[in-house]
């Protein structure tokens, strides 16, 4: 009888196993939940940098994962890096999109589809509307700094085109009137001379 039941035993082990080895994959979306509430739980515990690391390496790991990226960015806002915040949940809207138009169905992942969509209505409706009001700022902007040119006001140009990138940062074409500005700067100097 004792046979018996090491037998039955060796065998369901192996069954065990080998449902694990199968069905091992499917399991990750459970354990990078419990990662995610492990890092939660210490941001509550006001080890919030612990955390947001914590959750980076998990991102390393499972960079598909939309949750990931959510809580990451009620940490950071916690943190007050706000822009950082938003960067994640761009993410974490992005990453869930993509699993649900892939046909994802892990419950866990889909529970904080609400809490992503509505964290976003609220959050990225303020940095799209900034970001339309800067690309207007450096399109003005930029016209100024070609008529101050145009009148023979390079350092006031100079002056402009710094404060763009100030806002919004260089690109090709902020590069190339800035060039035609320090140009006309030195042939201004070389003319004082």
């Amino acid at each position: 009888m004792a046979r018996q039941y090491r037998w039955c035993a060796g065998i369901l082990a192996a069954v065990v196993i080998a449902l694990g080895l199968l069905v091992g994959p499917a399991l990750t979306a459970d354990a990078t939940g419990d990662a995610i509430d492990e890092a939660r739980i210490k941001a509550r515990a006001g080890k919030n940098k612990e955390a947001v690391a914590d959750l980076d390496k998990l991102l390393e790991k499972s960079p598909d994962d939309p949750r990931i990226y959510y809580y990451k960015c009620k940490i950071l806002v916690d943190l007050d890096r706000k822009n950082d915040a938003a960067d994640s949940l761009e993410k974490a809207v992005e990453k869930m999109a993509k699993y649900q138009k892939g046909g994802g169905k892990d419950a866990s992942i889909l529970g904080v589809a609400a809490n992503i969509e509505a964290d976003a209505k609220d959050m990225l409706k303020y940095r799209r509307e900034a970001r339309i009001i800067l690309q207007d700022y450096r399109a003005k902007s930029l016209v100024i700094a070609e008529k101050l040119l145009g009148d023979k006001k390079p350092e006031q140009a100079l002056y402009v085109v710094d404060e763009v990138i100030a806002a919004v940062g260089a690109d090709p074409e902020i590069e190339t009137l800035l060039k035609k500005i320090n140009a006309a700067i030195a042939e201004a100097a070389g003319d004082r001379k």
